[in-house]
């Protein structure tokens, strides 16, 4: 499928004539440029794995929540989970201190992430614990995030989405 990539950097004209809007890189940007980057996703949603290519692609670390609490909150890739967003005030706070991607990886693949990362443990308990987990969670990054990645993608086009949309 070949869409465009910016299209919607265009002017957009609607019924009304007065009623004309330009999206692009004069409107106001939807999120803080400069502050820390997060990955926000339950545990096997991917984001160590992304985080670390997109850390070395913005030559930034990539720490998690407690880490970049550690080092002065420091303009790094981080990742979150549902419960640093609720410690760090909710969702509006985190929103406030950079760029937050809410890695949205399906249920099946991430109990397969943990099944892999946890050898010998019950595939239908994990696939139980990563429904609850995904449901539980998924109100709190929906709150938070500013873009949405899609988790079951490859990485390398992950990062290559994350990127772009840091740049808008």
């Amino acid at each position: 499928m070949n869409t465009p990539k910016r299209f919607i950097q265009r002017k957009v004209d609607v019924a009304e004539a007065d009623k004309t809007r330009t999206h692009g890189p004069v409107a106001d940007r939807p999120h803080p440029s400069g502050g820390a980057v997060f990955l926000a996703g339950v545990a096997g949603s991917g984001r160590g794995d992304l985080g670390r290519l997109a850390a070395e692609r913005l030559g930034i670390p990539f720490r998690s929540y407690k880490e970049w609490e550690a080092a002065g909150r420091d303009r790094a890739v981080v990742a979150l989970d549902d419960a640093d967003i609720l410690r760090e005030g909710g969702p509006e706070r985190v929103r406030s201190q950079g760029t937050v991607f809410y890695l949205m990886s399906g249920v099946p693949a991430v109990a397969e992430r943990l099944a892999q990362a946890h050898p010998g443990e019950d595939a239908e308990r994990l696939r139980a614990l990563a429904a609850e987990r995904f449901f539980a969670a998924e109100p709190v990054f929906m709150g938070a995030l500013h873009f949405l990645l899609q988790g079951f993608r490859p990485a390398e086009e992950q990062v290559r989405d994350l990127l772009e949309k840091l740049s808008l």
